[in-house]
């Protein structure tokens, strides 16, 4: 019987399926990642994985990943309340088609949340691509999971 189990990511081996998946999808997301350096790539990972601001929380089914959701800490200007910023939700190529899929989503954006919340974060954001888990896009979801509209994300590339 398939599994699912949500992992906070702070290893190597973790970090290594992040930088593999990243890599073999970023072309897919031109205005998200740009283009890919894999050494640019492996630098962040290192951070994400290591630094205390930066979380990374994998799903897996049977030891395979199906998602991967990382976030860091930060302050707000005006008034220095702390906030969690997910800022990665990106699967493995077809594991959006997993049964697992909106499970996995789900958990793993509680599994966020709540280390944030213990670090002191007042509030969680999320932005989005497009990607859709199992016909439902990732704004429906957070929608019916308490987040609510703050304004949208403008992406503008340096000429």
């Amino acid at each position: 019987m398939s599994e699912l189990h949500i992992e906070h990511a702070t290893d190597a081996r973790n970090g290594a399926l992040l930088i593999e998946t990243v890599m073999s999808r970023a072309d897919e997301f031109p205005c998200v990642y740009g283009k890919a350096d894999r050494d640019r790539v492996r630098t962040m990972v290192a951070r994400v994985i290591s630094d205390p601001q930066y979380a990374l929380f994998v799903a897996y089914v049977n030891d395979k990943p199906i998602l991967f959701i990382a976030g860091y800490l930060c302050k707000e200007l005006y008034n220095h309340n702390l906030y969690g910023c997910i800022d990665l939700i990106l699967s493995p190529d077809k594991a959006e088609s997993s049964p697992f899929m909106l499970k996995a989503l789900h958990d793993s954006f509680d599994d966020f949340a709540r280390w944030a919340f213990d670090k002191g974060a007042k509030r969680i954001t999320a932005g989005h691509t497009n990607m859709s888990a199992t016909g439902e896009t990732i704004e429906k979801l957070l929608l019916r999971w308490g987040y609510v509209h703050a304004g949208r994300l403008f992406v503008l590339e340096a000429a």
